[in-house]
């Protein structure tokens, strides 16, 4: 028993410094953020779309990206017709992009879209686009997106990625877990990192990439979360940090029920193992010899899967220990004010990034399901860990074509003239 009690302890004190080091760094997301003086347009853009059987979305997306404001003389949209058997490319071509079709029944997903993508476009016209765009088919973005984006670029940053939100969250109270999930990260991780001048971490869509630094690396980020493999081969082989865009938004379609978001998540999860096994040894080795914040930072990072398994095994723990006393804990031993006044501000600090960013009170009070969503994160993650080396490529079905009016809310788009 005394080992197991030691074991139980040392769980709890490793998890009581990941999120000490979370909410510490959480606090700088609060401060005012720094956005570059606004540049004329200038920088040309490829838009770059991924999809695989999006017949229902793609129109109102290109529809969409066409009314952004900024020339449109200064940008394309692609998009990859990934293994399709429905009429995506009909449809993205008349609605005024260029689609391409792509035939690999091998080597599906994502990240190999991308990769095939960029190689034809950088051998076909090396020097016509300033940078590349990723985005979802799914998405909606915000009328400012390429204006923002060029204003970074000509500041000298090389990797963008714009803020993340929800096209779909009062849908279920699924995706209003998301859409939280989202409103407090942006700001308590990805917005504290951009202030600290740290890294962020890529979200998978809405992501900005100088042509120039494709180039120097190539796209090789293959796995389930191409995005955040992609973030550490930046940082690890040019120390290019990914830049967080807090004013230019993308709208993401989450799943509705629950079964579909659990396979979405558990991709989610078994790509970060993955590239937790494949990175986080040089990730540790080069950010200890170079002293990079950013590096260390990502290390706490990659180990989120493990934080998540250690904290079902704490819960199952807590609820024996209730039943039949045990072991003798530690967290147990803090005086009950220090522990009340942990509980508190580890509550209050998420609280306060949704107040900050007004997303009203009735979606506030949606944090009572947040423990229930939490809680399917653990088999997720024990599933994802196990099955870490495993790269079938799981596609999430988007349907959710939301109204004109309802895009007008979220993206603030209109037909300009001026351009």
């Amino acid at each position: 028993m005394t080992l197991i009690s030691l074991l139980i302890n040392l769980i709890q004190i490793l998890l009581l410094i990941v999120v000490l080091y979370h909410l510490s760094l959480g606090l700088f997301g609060f401060r005012r953020y720094h956005v570059p003086s606004p540049c004329e347009p200038g920088k040309r853009f490829a838009i770059i779309i991924p999809a695989h059987n999006e017949e229902r979305v793609i129109g109102q997306l290109i529809n969409n990206l066409q009314k952004m404001n900024y020339p449109k003389q200064l940008y394309d949209i692609f998009v990859i017709c990934d293994n399709c058997t429905d009429q995506t490319a009909f449809i993205a071509n008349k609605a005024g992009a260029h689609a391409v079709q792509r035939r690999d029944p091998h080597k599906k997903g994502k990240g190999y879209a991308l990769s095939w993508m960029f190689n034809r476009l950088l051998v076909s016209e090396p020097h016509r686009w300033d940078a590349f765009v990723i985005l979802d088919a799914d998405n909606l973005v915000s009328s400012n997106f390429l204006q923002m984006m060029n204003t970074y670029l000509q500041n000298g940053h090389r990797l963008l990625q714009a803020c993340l939100d929800v096209k779909n969250p009062d849908d279920s109270w699924i995706t209003r877990c998301y859409a939280l999930s989202y409103w407090t990260t942006n700001r308590i991780f990805q917005l504290a990192r951009y202030n600290l001048g740290w890294s962020c971490v890529l979200g998978g869509t809405g992501i900005c990439v100088e042509s120039g630094l494709l180039k120097e690396i190539g796209w090789n980020a293959t796995s389930l979360t191409e995005d955040l493999e992609f973030t550490l081969q930046c940082l690890l082989s040019k120390n290019i940090r990914a830049i967080w865009v807090h004013d230019a938004k993308i709208y993401d379609e989450k799943p509705i029920s629950l079964l579909p978001s659990m396979r979405q998540r558990l991709r989610w999860m078994q790509g970060h193992a993955d590239c937790f096994f494949r990175y986080v040894v040089t990730l540790v080795k080069q950010g200890i010899i170079t002293r990079n914040k950013s590096m260390i930072d990502l290390c706490m990072y990659l180990i989120q899967p493990f934080v998540i398994v250690a904290s079902g095994i704490l819960i199952v723990v807590s609820v024996l220990q209730n039943m039949h006393p045990f072991y003798w804990s530690i967290w147990g031993s803090f005086p009950k004010i220090i522990r009340d006044l942990f509980v508190i501000v580890e509550t209050s600090i998420p609280l306060l990034a949704l107040l900050i960013e007004r997303i009203g009170f009735y979606r506030i009070c949606s944090v009572l399901y947040l423990p229930f969503f939490s809680l399917t994160w653990i088999p997720l993650a024990i599933i994802g860990i196990a099955r870490h080396k495993e790269r079938n490529w799981i596609h999430t079905e988007h349907n959710r074509v939301i109204s004109d009016e309802e895009s007008l809310q979220l993206t603030g788009l209109t037909q300009n003239d001026d351009y």
